[in-house]
């Protein structure tokens, strides 16, 4: 299971599908519809035979919720655009984490922990690898569409979600574009920029520390020509001591420019 995930191997996943339903694909397709509403998923699923394999329209929003129940440990997630909200006195009317609806458990703590370690598996040995932040645990997966016309990559840390999509709005096809290339590489831009100042810490379940999927070969990040290294993230401590290092720039004396040289008998530079 962990390396058909890792390597995108998209025949065990409807194997898996038969199992679950005890070698009927329809009762299996079903549990699937249903943990997927319980993840957050509300658009309609059609019962078909690519079900497993992720051939259902969902929007990325949606997506990236789905993801976040396993960077949460298995409890739902509601998406919003606001954290608080005050009216003109300056009053609290709505706060995020007061009056959304309570979270469920939709997995039990060990199934999120596993799919954890698959995920940061994809990035660290599969097809993710080009998502990896430097000094960062992530996990996530690869996503690509039939005649490449959608590109995806959805992964986590212990504190983001992101959710990537690359396509073309006339639904044309793109140049071969997979979920490993750009969504993946923008993934680890995005990522490495928000993790500045923060503390390391291990996704759900997890130590910080290399996890190779079983019979997978740990490759180091592939390199693309033109594209520049990704900085490290900075710990809050090494920000803070930058801001300090700003400060007493700022406070030093103006120093002037030094004047043109006086005239005087001329020199050679050349010996």
């Amino acid at each position: 299971m962990t390396s058909a995930l890792v390597r995108s191997i998209n025949s065990i996943p409807v194997i898996l599908t038969q199992q679950m339903g005890r070698g009927d694909s329809r009762v299996g397709r079903q549990k699937i519809i249903a943990t997927a509403r319980e993840m957050g998923i509300t658009r309609p699923l059609t019962d078909s035979a690519p079900l497993p394999i992720g051939a259902a329209e969902v929007t990325l929003v949606e997506l990236t919720t789905s993801y976040a129940t396993f960077a949460s440990g298995g409890l739902s997630v509601q998406p919003h655009a606001a954290v608080e909200i005050r009216n003109s006195s300056g009053e609290l009317v709505w706060r995020a984490d007061r009056d959304l609806p309570a979270r469920r458990r939709i997995f039990t703590p060990q199934v999120a922990a596993d799919m954890n370690g698959i995920m940061v598996g994809v990035v660290e040995s599969g097809t993710g690898r080009r998502a990896q932040v430097q000094g960062v645990q992530v996990g996530g997966k690869t996503g690509t569409t039939n005649s490449y016309r959608d590109a995806l990559f959805v992964g986590y840390s212990s504190q983001f979600v992101t959710g990537i999509w690359y396509g073309n709005d006339d639904y044309s096809e793109t140049n071969r574009m997979t979920g490993g290339s750009l969504p993946a590489m923008t993934f680890s831009q995005i990522m490495t920029t928000a993790h500045q100042g923060l503390d390391r810490r291990p996704i759900f379940g997890l130590t910080i520390g290399p996890r190779p999927a079983p019979g997978a070969p740990t490759t180091a990040p592939v390199p693309l020509a033109g594209v520049p290294d990704r900085p490290q993230v900075l710990s809050r401590y090494s920000l803070e001591v930058l801001g300090r290092i700003d400060l007493l720039l700022r406070d030093a004396a103006e120093t002037t420019r030094p004047g043109p040289l006086s005239a005087g008998p001329a020199r050679s530079l050349l010996r």
